[in-house]
């Protein structure tokens, strides 16, 4: 296979709505430019103020491990098949923010050819406050059940995504049906979409 090299330092002065970052092969982040890191900072979604060293663990903390898991499956895919892969990434961060991202990731080797790690660029497609669902107190989890509900999803299938049990969703569901003031999931989907919280959560 052929092999190429990039040069990481000017990855890393990419500006604009781009994130530009590479991990090794151990998922420690190694590099990233301003951008990345002025967005974990605007949306707190760490409070680390040096993020070279950090896992994706690290990178995403407790309440959105889920979001880390992802991210290690998508480089153990890209190192598995040694080739560059596009994704398609939505991120609802700590402050009711959602985003949504297009990622291309690829593995970078060594000089002697053996894979170093991976190396990824992030442009932003949109971004834009929940302000809606903020107004309701809908926690993250309740936000990210509501996502993956309206989208079709079962709650076994959330369950899934999420890395939580399906009881757990049960409850997060029975909160937001609560709160909207609803007694079925039908309700709810009708309450979300009458609200416009279906055209903010899915565009």
């Amino acid at each position: 296979m052929k092999k190429f090299s990039i040069d990481l330092d000017k990855l890393a002065s990419l500006t604009g709505r781009v994130n530009a970052y590479w991990f090794d092969t151990n998922h420690i982040l190694l590099g990233y430019n301003r951008t990345m890191l002025e967005m974990f900072r605007k949306h707190n979604v760490t409070n680390k103020q040096e993020l070279i060293g950090c896992s994706f663990m690290d990178l995403f903390g407790d309440e959105n491990q889920h979001l880390a898991h992802f991210a290690i499956q998508e480089n153990e895919e890209v190192m598995r098949k040694n080739t560059s892969i596009q994704y398609t990434n939505t991120l609802i961060l700590p402050d009711s923010y959602k985003i949504k991202l297009l990622t291309v990731k690829a593995p970078y080797y060594t000089n002697d050819g053996k894979t170093a790690g991976v190396f990824g660029i992030s442009h932003h497609i949109s971004e834009f406050s929940l302000a809606g669902i903020r107004d309701l107190k809908f926690s993250n989890r309740e936000t990210e059940c509501l996502m993956y509900f309206l989208k079709g999803k079962t709650m076994r299938e959330i369950s899934e995504i999420l890395g939580i049990s399906l009881k757990t969703v049960g409850t997060y569901i029975d909160r937001l049906k609560a709160k909207l003031n609803c007694s079925t999931k039908s309700q709810l989907i009708s309450k979300a979409i009458e609200i416009g919280l279906q055209e903010e959560l899915l565009s």
